[in-house]
């Protein structure tokens, strides 16, 4: 019987046979590839190998400063061998007295020495290249971030601007007589909008440094700019300007209840003088029926030396310091916060002293600190790359701004504590 062919069938097959051919090729070429990898790798395994292995059969054969070898490798190796090796004062065989073992040691030190100070300028850096030297880097002394302890709000926005739907004029109930229609009242509304302003710093750091320093420098580096960024943050929160890209702070806020100093006096120094103006400052918010929530008192650390010496007419301190008090007989101290008129109280140098000291007083859980992102700190090698420094940069946005700006008084003119 003749062999029937079908044009088209034949076509199919020949399609099929190319496109088992192109997947085997596909499938077998990276094996290929593969294969000629994991050759070289082994070839260089095989080179390394036989390195070490010459390396030991030199170090087996020469003799170490002032050490007698025992034949068995564990017992014969010694801190002395390493730096030997390290300071390339190999002992020739029948040498051991021109080279002793005290030289290498203090051949070594001297090396380690000269790459320390290799490092650079102290000042930049050079300090922290140990030798021996603590973990620990002495920071700067700093003012403290106070805003957030006295009860500042941080928030997390997911847009911008931020914007908080505020009421400004609040509805009000009245009398209603019989079958009488009740009276009408009406809720007014603004916002509050904020908006990020964007700071930070940048260091140079020599790699040099990085490389030589103490394995703990780059956590204390991170944690000291940490610090800075959240003095700068605190610092507008107080007494932003509004101005240059900055936030607009508690003090410039247009609005905040202001009482003046007493001038009788001079500066406060009257028990009478100084309860009245702390009294008429209080009252600042009191009328404006916001003497509630996190209340509390800032100041530079002259004020609170001011106010140390006040006694009331009571007899008691109108400055208490924070103290510790035993919970019961045998149990834990506990520590009592400090208070001023009442109130808690929190020192900065961020606030002016001498003869124009700043203070403010008010209910800091008013005051919203919209954070984009919070504290970024990044590190690069390429911005420097010639200079062969890393740079760490931080950037932070952030903004500023009352739920209610009654919530918050301070003294209107200057109050002088340049004697305390």
């Amino acid at each position: 019987m003749p062999e029937v062919t079908n044009p088209e069938i034949e076509a199919k097959l020949t399609d099929l046979d190319a496109l088992f051919a192109r997947m085997a090729k596909e499938m077998i070429d990276p094996l290929k590839a593969n294969t000629a990898q994991v050759e070289e790798l082994k070839r260089r395994i095989d080179e390394n190998e036989a390195t070490l292995k010459a390396m030991a059969k030199t170090a087996r054969e020469r003799d170490f400063v002032g050490i007698t070898k025992t034949g068995d490798p564990a017992k014969d190796f010694s801190l002395s061998r390493g730096l030997a090796g390290y300071t390339n004062k190999w002992a020739p065989i029948g040498e051991h007295k021109k080279f002793p073992e005290r030289e290498i040691v203090e051949a070594a030190a001297e090396i380690r020495l000269k790459t320390a100070q290799a490092a650079g300028f102290d000042h930049l850096g050079g300090f922290v290249i140990p030798g021996e030297l603590s973990a620990e880097i002495i920071e700067e002394l700093a003012a403290e971030s106070i805003a957030i302890t006295l009860g500042a709000r941080v928030i997390q926005p997911t847009s911008t601007p931020y914007m908080l739907p505020r009421i400004a004029v609040a509805p009000t109930a009245s009398q209603v007589d019989e079958n009488e229609a009740v009276g009408t009242t009406n809720i007014e509304y603004d916002r509050l909008m904020l908006t990020p302003h964007e700071f930070g710093e940048l260091i140079e750091v020599s790699n040099r440094m990085l490389m030589f320093a103490d394995p703990a420098f780059d956590a204390d580096l991170r944690r000291l700019i940490a610090e800075s960024m959240a003095r700068k943050a605190d610092a507008y929160v107080l007494k932003g300007s509004g101005g240059s890209g900055e936030p607009v702070g508690i003090l410039n806020t247009s609005g905040i209840g202001s009482s003046a100093v007493p001038t009788a006096y001079g500066a406060i120094d009257a028990v009478q003088t100084v309860t009245r103006a702390l009294d008429t400052l209080i009252g600042k918010v009191e009328d404006a029926n916001a003497l509630k929530g996190r209340l509390g008192f800032a100041m530079h650390p002259q004020g609170k030396r001011k106010f140390m010496s006040t006694i009331m007419t009571s007899g008691a301190p109108l400055f208490q310091a924070p103290s510790f008090v035993n919970a019961a007989p045998g149990g834990n101290s506990m520590m009592v916060p400090g208070s001023m008129y009442g109130y808690p109280y929190k020192t900065t140098t961020q606030l002016a002293g001498s003869t124009t000291a700043e203070l403010l007083f008010g209910n800091w859980a008013d005051v919203l600190v919209p954070m984009w992102g919070g504290i970024v700190i990044a590190t690069s090698e390429h911005v420097n790359f010639a200079k062969r420094q890393t740079v760490y940069r931080a950037t932070s946005m952030m903004d500023v701004g009352l739920r209610h700006v009654e919530s918050f008084a301070t003294w209107s003119n200057a109050w002088d504590v340049s004697s305390a």
